[in-house]
């Protein structure tokens, strides 16, 4: 293994895990998940509400409700999207904090577990299915107070003591009728956290095992991790990038384990950590490679974009405004949307399998049929678990073969004929 990669310098993957989060951070309304539960009341949680009758058309959010496709297919989405708590098992859940600021009240931080499941309002605040909304400010909606509260269908409207209020969206980089920001760390933002600091806890120990033992035979971790490295950077980065391939393995190897190790926390039973399945997260990821092949580019590189040689004058205008495209468009379109479609579609797969359980027992009317669907379920889930298994690392190898191949596009030198 060369010199300069044997040290793994995967530093890189804490600035691009905080990278990542950043742009989580900034999406306008990022769209959260949400868990509904039973058996709420004010009462259990030591303040007083204001329980008025709930406003025609609008839900409460409690009580358990019977089992249909709608619904069904609703709490898959859910299970996948983003959310401000970590929905284990049941009604058990771990809060995250919640950080918002507006411009008229200033900064609020507290965890997600005041908003109840969304069943009650907090420091002027509300949260539908997991996304923290805020009412339009100046209506009077209560600041000082947690007060029951209830939704519309479409989550744009709250009822609360018997009035309806309009309900805004947060945005950290462009304004928004209610003048406030949300900043809150969210199950990706933690996913990503948890996967950047597992990756420079290994990397680290493999790091001064080689300082320790320089010479000896790989073992542990390193008999894990230094085929593969090996691997990847003889049979894939070497050959596509060219001579500066020392250059970029770092950078390389660091996008592929931060995605592997991700598409493996997303596997994980009662977490549903689908970070990849984010399309924020993948468009970040793919952003940082924009930078770096862009900023990589020579003269030969640029050169052939804005103003291809060998062609007639007329068309290389033509040329430009098609490279152009290709490199700031298609090319990190291309990374995000393959491995945010890839890792979406095998997690919907999975959970509707699942659903066949109720299908089959006819939403538990059927006993026997629900054993049947458990069985076929379970088949199917374990083959496709199996599947996503070698997914998350085929998506990882893809995603950095391509990110490979735009730096050695960056990087070739002229080829000069003799």
């Amino acid at each position: 293994m060369a010199k300069s990669t044997s040290k793994y310098p995967f530093i890189l993957t804490l600035f691009i895990a905080f990278f990542v989060a950043g742009t989580v951070l900034a999406q306008d309304g990022h769209d959260h998940n949400g868990h509904d539960h039973a058996g709420h009341s004010g009462s259990d949680h030591g303040h007083t509400h204001s329980h008025a009758a709930p406003c025609d058309g609008y839900e409460h959010k409690t009580g358990v409700r019977d089992f249909n496709q709608a619904e069904y297919n609703e709490t898959v989405l859910n299970h996948i999207s983003d959310a401000n708590e970590i929905h284990v098992v049941g009604n058990f859940s771990i809060p995250l904090p919640c950080i918002l600021y507006a411009k008229d009240k200033g900064v609020d931080a507290f965890l997600s577990s005041k908003f109840h499941h969304g069943h009650d309002s907090y420091k002027g605040y509300v949260s539908f299915h997991g996304n923290v909304k805020r009412p339009m400010p100046g209506t009077g909606f209560p600041q000082d107070e947690s007060v029951a509260v209830s939704f519309n269908m479409d989550g744009s409207k709250v009822c609360a003591n018997g009035k309806t209020y309009e309900l805004t969206e947060a945005g950290a980089l462009t304004g928004n009728p209610g003048k406030w920001y949300d900043f809150s760390i969210s199950k990706a933002v933690v996913a990503m956290l948890l996967a950047s600091f597992l990756l420079l806890f290994i990397f680290s120990r493999m790091a001064s095992r080689y300082k320790r033992a320089p010479g000896e035979s790989p073992k542990g971790m390193q008999a894990v991790f230094e085929p593969l490295i090996v691997f990847l950077t003889d049979n894939v980065i070497k050959p596509i990038v060219g001579p500066k391939y020392i250059k970029y393995s770092p950078f390389l190897l660091t996008i592929f384990f931060f995605i592997v190790a991700l598409n493996l926390m997303g596997l994980i039973p009662g977490f549903g950590f689908n970070a990849t399945g984010n399309l924020a997260i993948t468009l970040a990821l793919a952003l940082v490679t924009l930078v770096v092949y862009l900023f990589s580019g020579n003269k030969h590189y640029w050169g052939h974009m804005l103003w291809m040689p060998g062609l007639p004058v007329l068309m290389k205008p033509i040329m430009a405004v098609i490279e152009f495209f290709s490199n700031f468009l298609i090319k990190p379109g291309t990374l995000t949307l393959r491995l945010f479609a890839n890792i979406t579609g095998g997690h919907i797969v999975i959970l509707s399998l699942v659903g066949l359980i109720f299908i089959f027992g006819n939403n538990g009317q059927s006993i026997g049929g629900g054993a049947l669907g458990a069985v076929v379920s379970t088949i199917f889930v374990l083959f496709m678990n199996v599947l996503e298994l070698l997914v998350a690392f085929l998506q990882a190898f893809i995603f950095m073969t391509l990110a490979s191949v735009y730096i050695g596009q960056a990087v070739e030198e002229p080829h000069h004929e003799h």
